[in-house]
């Protein structure tokens, strides 16, 4: 059996409590109501969004309301402008005797304060001031001359007197000055800080230590080490050198061809080969072919000409003697 209740309270239609109030979005708010700030606020996004191109082409309106909502911003905007300007007018607007006389006569409704001027004061119109011949510049000093004869100077005879004995004569110092001008600056001893440790010290000359540049050791990557200075010669000087080196460097070169030479026979009479005493004799004509190897055309051209004169030369040698034989 289903057990049914029945009671005599009324069916709840509503849910109780407040209902939520829906958001409210740019589109429906009211912007005079918004300030400055957030109306600037508003026209910066809705910019960056209009310059979005791509994102507008796909909104179904193609961003009619973002334009029409960046129309009304902009609307808000000049009549904020326009409520503060005319505050402003509207606070210099005074209704009293003097100002109604400023107003009739000037034209204008700025309140001028009575401006006292003294003897002692000095202009402060640029134009006068520039108009006037007592303008002064920075290196010109102004002397002013007193009428009264009766006046006494401020520096006397006898203090200038005194400033040349001071300024030409020994200074004499007291005991006690004169320690204190000989203390030099003494270093300040570590102080105890509660913050820091005891080994604060050590730890900053270690530091220290370690900032300093490190020694470079020679290798055959890195240039020589210069241990000493450089010295001033004169330039016979600096030629005895030049020629003393090309003389040392040509007899180290003539020493080690002479030791590849003696290493070159060893290995030959090793190998069991025969090197004649005599010279081969080569004729002229292989050795100029052997100069002509990879000269310049014009070069070649002179070289077959010497050729050239020299067998002719030898042709006339050899007529002669055989005309003398016969």
């Amino acid at each position: 059996m289903d057990s049914t209740v029945i009671t005599n309270h009324p069916l709840l239609k509503k849910v109780p409590g407040e209902p939520k109030k829906e958001k409210e979005y740019a589109l429906n708010k009211d912007l005079t109501k918004l300030s400055r700030r957030e109306l600037l606020d508003l026209k910066s996004r809705q910019t960056k969004l209009l310059e979005n191109r791509h994102f507008i082409n796909r909104l179904p309106d193609k961003g009619e309301k973002i334009k029409n909502l960046y129309d009304r911003i902009v609307e808000a905007l000049e009549y904020r402008t326009d409520i503060e300007n005319a505050s402003k007018l509207l606070s210099k607007l005074n209704i009293g005797s003097n100002n109604l006389n400023n107003l009739e006569w000037e034209g204008s409704i700025q309140i001028k304060k009575p401006q006292t001027l003294d003897s002692d004061d000095e202009e402060q119109n640029p134009l006068e001031i520039l108009a006037s011949s007592n303008s002064t510049f920075k290196n010109q000093k102004i002397v002013k001359k007193s009428n009264d004869p009766n006046e006494k100077p401020l520096i006397t005879e006898e203090d200038l007197k005194e400033a040349n004995e001071i300024i030409n004569g020994e200074l004499h110092l007291n005991p006690v000055d004169e320690k204190i001008c000989e203390r030099e600056k003494l270093e300040l001893e570590y102080r105890f800080l509660p913050y820091k440790s005891t080994e604060f010290k050590k730890k900053k000359e270690e530091d220290d230590k370690k900032k300093e540049p490190k020694k470079r050791e020679v290798t055959a990557a890195t240039p020589p080490v210069i241990l000493k200075g450089t010295v001033p010669l004169t330039l016979k000087e600096s030629l005895d050198i030049e020629l003393h080196h090309q003389t040392v460097m040509k007899q180290l070169l003539e020493k080690q061809a002479v030791e590849r030479l003696e290493a070159k026979m060893k290995e030959l009479k090793a190998a069991g080969l025969e090197i004649s005493s005599s010279p081969e004799i080569v004729p002229r004509s292989k050795v100029l072919s052997m100069k002509k190897y990879r000269l310049p055309d014009p070069i070649i051209d002179e070289c077959d000409l010497v050729e050239d004169e020299d067998e002719d030369k030898s042709d006339d040698s050899l007529t002669d003697e055989e005309n003398e034989e016969y």
